[in-house]
């Protein structure tokens, strides 16, 4: 018989409450939801789920080296990083401000779309993500 868990307010210390809970999904898998007996439920009736109930079962370092696998938006195929860059670089949105910006500081559009080349290339990443996970769970140990 599966032992049922419950919610524990120590683990949660420093944190709004509303902070902790999401509303109810059915997404095929069992969700642990607090009602109206002493539990979080919103006036109109709609429940909640603990979402840090996955991190309490794990641990820490595993949650830190754990994949990233980001989902495409709205259904759009995967791309790569630079696929993405060189969508972003021929978008007529950054054709339009590459334009203003030139006009406005008096360059030639030529040298602004470099400049934002430089600036997408810097913010753009190569999705490592369990690196800078790793660094937080270090600093934070």
């Amino acid at each position: 018989m599966e032992e049922e868990e419950f919610f524990n307010p120590s683990d949660t210390i420093g944190l709004d409450p509303r902070a902790l809970l999401q509303p109810a999904t059915t997404t095929g898998r069992t969700t642990h939801t607090y009602t109206a007996s002493g539990r979080a439920r919103m006036d109109h009736g709609e429940e909640f789920v603990d979402i840090l109930e996955e991190r309490r079962r794990s641990c820490d370092l595993g949650h830190a080296l754990r994949t990233f696998k980001p989902h495409p938006y709205q259904g759009g195929p995967p791309c790569s990083t630079a696929e993405l860059n060189k969508a972003v670089l021929e978008s007529q949105y950054l054709r339009y401000v590459t334009e203003e910006m030139a006009t406005e500081t008096g360059s030639s559009v030529v040298e602004v779309r470099e400049q934002a080349r430089r600036l997408l290339e810097e913010m753009s990443h190569n999705l490592q993500l369990s690196s800078i996970r790793l660094m937080g769970y270090i600093l934070t140990k």
